[in-house]
């Protein structure tokens, strides 16, 4: 069935988009992307349980790869006991087994859950659209455009292999704002897990209220921050990211920008991921290690499952 052709209810209190890891980036960048239009909240879970605000008029979206992240069933359970809506997105697993009579949108399954984020973003954002009543989102048309953007590299900005190359010995701050914090974050943890390295993410302006302050440190501790720009960010916002170039350029600090022009905010959520998705491999590449194995999350999860 095509979860987005679920009807809209003019009773719903608020959506809430849970998963954890690479499961969970896509309800992040929904979130984002469409705050500004819904007249409801829109909220990202990453624990057990739920919030205690989500109660039956809610809709609730399980997005688990596996189908068996712990976190996810837990929320997942919550919200068939207060019952809330449900639409759980899944390869199978716990989940599915649980998911009698709900809308289920099956996930390709044998790859990594964060290099799923396209089928699962084409998946929970029509429902998030349908959900608060705005436009559907024309996926084909929007994959046209993207696949124009990665011509761009190497030209309009330098390529991701470059700025690999560039930042092999740094630790990088991504920082982002509006829809583009979602992107910011992605990028930390695709580092994380794809090239085993420490990064960092934040958001502005929040941190321009106290980030800033150790900015005099990046240096010591390798540290570059690269700026998510929009063509869309407000003449304010702008500001902003100038100023805070500045301040980083006092303390010997040099932000590289990445920016792409003549996009839509999420023709530039999603460019921008795919790009700062392939900086990671192309890190991963540099560092000598393998992107796929993620050992210490299975060694984690291991230890787990010995301790239940």
């Amino acid at each position: 069935m095509t979860m987005a052709s679920q009807t809209f209810s003019s009773g719903l209190h608020g959506v809430c988009i849970a998963g954890m890891g690479g499961s969970a980036i896509a309800g992040q960048m929904a979130k984002t992307l469409l705050a500004q239009k819904a007249q409801v909240p829109l909220i990202t879970w990453r624990d057990y349980n739920l919030p205690r605000c989500v109660t039956k008029d809610w809709a609730v979206i399980s997005v688990s790869y596996s189908g068996n992240t712990e976190e996810t069933l837990s929320g997942f359970e919550t919200a068939k006991k207060v019952g809330s809506t449900l639409f759980v997105v899944t390869t199978g697993g716990a989940i599915l087994e649980q998911s009698k009579d709900l809308p289920v949108a099956l996930l390709p399954k044998g790859i990594q859950p964060r290099a799923a984020l396209p089928a699962i973003f084409s998946i929970v954002l029509p429902i998030v659209e349908a959900l608060i009543g705005v436009g559907s989102t024309d996926f084909s048309e929007l994959s046209v455009t993207l696949e124009g953007v990665v011509k761009r590299w190497g030209d309009e900005i330098m390529s991701p292999r470059d700025l690999a190359e560039r930042i092999s010995s740094f630790v990088p701050l991504f920082l982002g704002s509006g829809h583009l914090i979602s992107v910011a974050y992605r990028a930390k943890c695709q580092i994380n897990e794809n090239a085993k390295a420490v990064a960092f993410s934040a958001e502005l302006p929040e941190a321009n209220h106290n980030e800033v302050e150790a900015s005099h440190m990046y240096q010591k501790y390798g540290i570059v921050p690269i700026f998510l720009r929009s063509t869309h960010e407000s003449k304010r916002m702008s500001a902003r990211f100038e100023a805070t170039d500045a301040v980083y350029r006092q303390s010997d600090c040099a932000p590289v920008h990445i920016r792409l022009n003549g996009l839509s905010e999420l023709e530039e959520t999603l460019a921008i991921t795919h790009y700062l998705d392939m900086l990671s491999v192309d890190a991963a590449d540099i560092r000598g290690v393998d992107s796929v194995r993620v050992d210490k999350i299975a060694e984690l999860k291991r230890r787990l499952t010995e301790g239940s």
